[in-house]
């Protein structure tokens, strides 16, 4: 039998790397993810999954701290430690603040009635996450093609309804997320984008995405 870290699969797109990752942690198969970051680990999906998990849950700390400011709203360290420590707040911190409010407020209301992709939508319309991400840079448009992704596995959900659908979406996501399966052993398949595999030789070459749009 072949032998599991002689074998390589590649991609041409980051984003493309999450079904890649969903399906080898489901089937309990190690990998190797090679010169990227684990998509539940990237920056923007944990933003946006901070805000579904706000409109789950307002008291949800760790992801008020991450959204506060993101997009930035003029909350820095000491007026996010003031609010939490429930200090004296000036009117036109408040107001910054209530930019902030207002907007898990409204997620929260549609967390009751929305769809988890709707959800998303929202989110980032509410937030203006998608100016925030796409600021003419390439990593910008890499960044804001993850969101994408994000989009579409969230509506893999939308069947099951509200809140069910947004509830299910981020317990699996929270599983994905705790998935240890990289690294963990010497014998795993690799998997990364053709660039990063310049001049890499493997026995076993497998690449995904052969299509048009995609792969030129």
């Amino acid at each position: 039998g072949a032998i599991l870290r002689d074998m390589a699969v590649l991609y041409r797109t980051n984003a493309q790397s999450r079904v890649l990752e969903e399906t080898f942690l489901r089937n309990n198969m190690p990998y190797r993810l090679i010169g990227g970051i684990r998509f539940y680990e990237r920056r923007e999906i944990k933003d946006v999954l901070a805000y579904l998990r706000l409109s789950a849950n307002p008291n949800d700390r760790i992801s008020t701290e991450r959204v506060l400011n993101t997009p930035p709203r003029g909350i820095g360290a000491v007026l996010t430690q003031k609010y939490f420590a429930k200090n004296q707040i000036s009117q036109k911190e408040q107001a910054r603040i209530n930019v902030f409010l207002n907007i898990c407020a409204a997620m929260q209301e549609a967390y009751k009635t929305k769809t988890p992709s709707e959800l998303v939508r929202l989110a980032i319309a509410k937030s203006g996450y998608e100016a925030y991400l796409r600021d003419g840079t390439p990593e910008g448009e890499e960044r804001w093609a993850n969101v994408l992704e994000l989009l579409s596995v969230t509506s893999a959900y939308d069947h099951m309804g509200a809140p069910i659908g947004t509830d299910s979406f981020l317990e699996n996501a929270a599983l994905l997320s705790d998935a240890d399966l990289v690294d963990k052993s010497a014998d795993a398949v690799h998997i990364m984008t053709i660039h990063a595999a310049k001049g890499l030789e493997f026995d076993n070459v497998f690449v995904a995405g052969l299509e048009e749009g995609i792969f030129p």
